[in-house]
This record gives structure tokens, sequence and C-alpha cells, in this order.
């Protein structure tokens, strides 16, 4: 049987059970495939109305993500990058504010500070992002990462004019790139999730094992960790899905040991659906 069948068996067939059971190799192979398969539900799923909305235009309105980008560039001041300096040709602060509609919801959020006077600092800004004189900020929580605007001069010219052609070439410039990675990056997010839930599937799959054997000893089904390990990866299949539809369409996160208890369940099904049937004796 191949991972299809496995996985569409896992509902409904004792035959893809007793498939497993006869193979015992752990069914890692196959709980990749549900892992990779349960989180492109998930991020399908609240990525595809934010691309809907970011990055497609809105009847005669241009997709979210560039009227952002060109309002911070709108915006911007006049500023001057000379070294690890940063100077604005007017001495007071600039708040850039990014306003739009996100489904039927207005936003209006401030969202960078430009102050190279070193009246606001981390301790007094309202934005999640701060430029100051000779650092560009950016909040996480409640710590500021601090990149060196140095760091923006010293592979290129020494001194870097930002007006307002400038601004608006940068944006373009920024709108392009977000269109043209948009689903690089959805890949590489994916990715990196298939391999950290994996490694966590790994462990409980390895203690569903476990439970596997109690089971079997307990209703004189023996058989070995391989085949408990690789009936626990194919009869937590309902079970992830579940799990993933709670999640996505009623916001509910199943707890560790509710999945645990559940897999269990299913467990026990799976073994005594995949007992070996009895050879029926020849009649004359």
């Amino acid at each position: 049987m191949n991972v299809f069948q496995l996985f569409t068996g896992s509902f409904h067939s004792a035959a893809a059970y007793r498939h497993m059971r006869a193979k015992a190799n752990f069914g890692m192979g196959y709980a990749l495939f549900v892992v990779a398969l349960m989180t492109l539900f998930v991020m399908l799923y609240y990525s595809l109305p934010i691309y809907n909305t970011a990055f497609m235009a809105q009847g005669d309105q241009p997709p979210l993500f560039d009227q952002l980008a060109r309002q911070v560039a709108d915006q911007a001041p006049v500023m001057t990058l000379k070294g690890d300096t940063l100077a604005t040709k007017t001495p007071d602060a600039t708040i850039i504010t990014i306003n739009g509609h996100y489904g039927q919801e207005h936003f209006k959020v401030p969202f960078i500070t430009v102050d190279t006077t070193g009246t606001t600092d981390t301790d007094n800004a309202t934005t999640p992002i701060l430029v100051t004189a000779k650092e560009l900020l950016v909040r996480s929580k409640d710590t500021w990462k601090p990149q060196p605007l140095s760091d923006f001069t010293k592979n290129g010219p020494g001194i870097i004019l930002i007006n307002h052609a400038v601004a608006d070439e940068l944006a373009e410039r920024a709108i392009a790139y977000a269109h043209s990675h948009f689903f690089q990056y959805f890949i590489l997010i994916w990715l990196f999730f298939i391999i950290c839930l994996f490694v966590v599937s790994f462990f409980l799959l390895l203690v569903l094992g476990l439970i596997g054997l109690l089971i079997s000893s307990f209703i004189k089904s023996p058989l070995s960790f391989g085949a408990a390990v690789g009936l626990a990866s194919l009869s937590f299949t309902p079970v992830a899905l579940l799990d993933a539809v709670l999640l996505t369409v009623f916001g509910y996160a199943a707890h560790a040991i509710t999945l645990l208890f559940a897999g269990s369940v299913t467990l026990y099904a799976a073994i005594k659906c995949s007992e070996p049937q009895p050879i029926k004796p020849l009649t004359v």
C-alpha cells in the first residue's frame, strides 16, 4: 500500500492496519507524510486570506501591502545617512502611520518613529520600529533588537540621501520583492513547521508505541515495538486531522494529554482490528 491508500484506509480499512502491523517498520515515513499534509492544511487555511488581502487587488484598490509600503514612503522625512550617523532635514520627530482595511475592519497604526534628536528612545517610543541617529530598533515583545545604521553604508557609498524619490523607489522595490518571493517564504516556513512538528510527533509516537505494547499484552495480541509504533502512526491520523480542524475552524488547540489519550483509544482499536485473521480449516 502507498501512503495515500494508507491515509484513506486509516479511517475505515482493517486491511490498512493489518498491512502496517505486518510491516512492523515504525511507520515514520508515513508519519512524516501526515505531518506535512496537516501543516500544509493549517498554513493554507491561515495564509490564503492573508495573501488574497495583502497581495491581490481589491476591486479598484491596489493590494494592501502595496498601499502600506507607499504610505511609508510618502511620510518618510528627507534624511542623510553619512557613515554611522543619520540626520533629518527637520529636527522634529516623525511618526509614520499606516492605515487601511483588512476584511471589514479598518485599522490605523503608528508604525515607525524617526527621531535623530535623541528625544525618543526605547522607554517612550510608541511604535514598533524606532530609527535614531545611530540605530534601527525593532520591538520584539518587551525587548528591542538594535541594528547599527553603519551596516547600511559599510558595503556601499559613505553617504546615502533618502528623499521622496528614493523612498518611492525603495517602496516599489519592496513591493516587487514581496510579490515575487511570497511563495518561497511560504515553502520555507512550511518546511520549518514540518521539521518542528515531526520531532514532536516522533516522541509522541514512541510513547504511543510503548502504550501499544501494554495494550497488546493486556488483550493478549502480541506485536513488536516497531509494529506498535507503526500502528500508532496510522491510527493517529484521524486524531491529527480532527486536531487540525479544531485549530483552524474553531480556534481550539487540543492539550497534549488529550491528544495522547485520543491516540491511545484509536491505537487500541487499531490493534484489535489488525489482529491476524484465523485460518479456516479445510472442509471436505
